[in-house]
């Protein structure tokens, strides 16, 4: 292959770099990025959740369960009169 055989992909790689021209990042901008990037920001992670979080899911899905239960019950039997 010679120099001036080129393949398609290197004869559209060189029209379009000379259509658009690169871009130079301002340095204020990179060196942000670059710090945000090798610094990321502190967070506290929740640790797992208490026992009376779970004892009140638990509390509230009985609850919930029972109300809907006895709602069912009612309404089976005000329909079947």
């Amino acid at each position: 292959m010679s120099a001036k055989e080129q393949l398609p992909l290197d004869e559209l790689e060189t029209q379009l770099m000379a259509r658009f021209r690169p871009v130079a990042p301002r340095t204020e901008f990179v060196d942000h990025l670059k710090k945000r990037l090798e610094n990321p920001p502190d967070m506290t992670v929740a640790g797992p959740p208490s026992w009376k979080t779970g004892f009140m899911i638990l509390v509230g899905g009985l609850l919930g369960g029972f109300v809907l239960f006895a709602l069912i019950r009612k309404l089976v039997r005000w329909f079947s009169r």
